[in-house]
Formats: structure tokens, sequence, C-alpha cells
């Protein structure tokens, strides 16, 4: 089990006036449940989301990862996002990668869209970074 909470700031360029990131200062506080099963690695995700521009919300979600290789991880997630806990809001079906670029670097991509219906339904999210893991010898 683990608490991360996460503080977005205010992006300093215009993304959020042109839609592509929230006005901030916005605040998640997410509690996580993991269980190993071998390859595979089920994660459950609760949390409520503070926003500064917009209603705020709860999340409930639920990952699915098998490692595939030493150095590739896929993954399936399940993710809903509402205005009151556990009712009907915008589902998300989200697959994505997590694969090693040698020691200290991991490539993560992931797309998605919405499953549910309704005026709030997401329609086609994508994802790419790039994550710096300093004093890691494996993935």
């Amino acid at each position: 089990m683990s608490v991360y909470p996460q503080l977005q700031l205010e992006n300093p360029t215009s993304s959020a006036a042109r839609g592509v990131a929230e006005q901030g200062p916005n605040l998640f506080l997410p509690v996580e449940f993991s269980h190993d099963f071998g390859q595979v690695k089920l994660v459950g995700e609760f949390g409520y989301q503070y926003f500064h521009s917009q209603e705020d919300q709860w999340v409930l979600g639920l990952l699915g990862a098998v490692e595939a290789s030493d150095s590739l991880e896929l993954m399936a997630e399940m993710r809903g996002f509402s205005d009151k806990p556990l009712s009907r809001g915008d589902w998300i079906l989200n697959f994505g990668l997590r694969w090693a670029l040698g020691s200290s670097f991991k490539l993560l991509a992931s797309m998605g869209t919405g499953v549910s219906s309704g005026p709030q339904t997401t329609g086609f999210i994508a994802y790419l970074g790039v994550q710096i893991v300093p004093g890691e010898d494996k993935k």
C-alpha cells in the first residue's frame, strides 16, 4: 500500500489556455494497493483530485501489468473519474508499455479511449515520456 500526493503547478506556457494542461495548482491524493503474482502485477488505486478551476473529482482505477521480457512491461488499465464516489463518470481503457533503455532510462508510452457514454466522455488519449531511474541497475 502506498500514498503519494501529487501537486501540479501552473504551467508557465499557454498550455492551459490551449486546453492541453489543466490550470493549476491541482492536488491529487491517491492511495494505491498492489500485489505481484509472479510475472503479473495488479494495482488498484483510489483518490481525490482537487482542481483549481473545475469541479473536484474522485478517481478509481485498476491496472494489470505483465513482464514480457527483462526490459519490457506491458500494461492495461481501466480508470474512472467522477464527482461522486462509485458513480457513473468518465471511464477510460488504456494500454501501455514501460521499456528499459539501459540501466538509467525507461520509455513510457500509452494510448486509450473513453468507454462510457455521456457529455464528459474522453475521446482519445496518448502519453509518451522518458523516466530517469538514477542508481537503479535493473528494470
